[in-house]
């Protein structure tokens, strides 16, 4: 596995990562809450926040539980999304999907048009 750069996003920490030559993202949510709101504190102190990030991850339905659910369906619609590649302790794995960003998915990789 070779980390990648990291991808800004407002409510979760995205990253780019290859595992085995496959180029795929890696996002974390703390707590379903916005970044901002987890480091002013809205959650607790540090200890408090991981106690309750452990907590959160290992229940049915968290948010990138659903959010990749939620990815599945947009595909089986017919729609461009993210593939999920797997999601394990509270990690939702995508692979890159070419072309314009979408409300969809995260930042991707882009292609440049056939001349």
């Amino acid at each position: 596995m070779r980390l990648g750069q990291h991808t800004p996003s407002v409510t979760a920490y995205v990253r780019r990562l290859t595992v085995d030559g496959r180029p795929l993202y890696a996002k974390v949510s703390l707590l379903g809450m916005s970044l901002v709101s987890v480091l002013r504190g809205t959650a607790g102190d540090w200890a408090q926040v991981r106690a309750a990030q452990a907590a959160y991850q290992g229940s049915p339905g968290a948010l990138l539980e659903r959010e990749a659910r939620g990815l599945a369906i947009v595909q089986e619609a017919g729609a461009r999304a993210c593939r999920v590649a797997g999601h394990q302790d509270g990690v939702l794995f995508t692979e890159p999907v070419a072309g314009r960003r979408s409300p969809t998915c995260w930042p991707r990789t882009r292609t440049k048009a056939a001349s």
